[in-house]
């Protein structure tokens, strides 16, 4: 933030405004719990979001963990021998529920509804 003179508040710049005005990420208050279930639950998934790593971090004996998902992408951690890398994976287009996450982590992972089980629990709902 700029400061027009030393004895008046900042003046907020253009990012600033952005932030204030934005809406709130659908998954602040269930982001954790969306992580720990794509963690525990959905191992194709995650081998799935390891293609777009670095090439160098492409290896099926380093651990992906994630850690954290937001409207706008995921963040997964790679763990080497070397050390530990954090990575972070963009959507195609900002998602505002859990239900275009599942999609949208499906689409990055190339992994059908059906093999995820994701079909059968929409149905289920009917």
């Amino acid at each position: 933030m700029a400061r027009s003179c030393p004895h008046q508040p900042p003046v907020p710049g253009p990012a600033e405004r952005a932030r204030a005005t934005a809406p709130p990420d659908p998954f602040v208050g269930c982001g954790d719990a969306r992580v720990s279930h794509l963690a525990g639950a959905h191992g194709a998934l995650l081998a799935g979001l390891a293609r777009h790593l670095p090439p160098a971090l492409r290896r099926p004996v380093h651990a992906l963990v994630p850690l954290a998902v937001d409207r706008l992408g995921l963040r997964l951690r790679v763990e080497t021998d070397l050390g530990d890398h954090d990575v972070r994976i963009g959507f195609s287009a900002p998602v505002a529920c859990p239900r275009m996450l599942g999609a949208e982590v499906r689409r990055l992972a190339e992994v059908s509804p059906t093999a995820t089980g994701a079909v059968h629990r929409r149905a289920a709902e009917r």
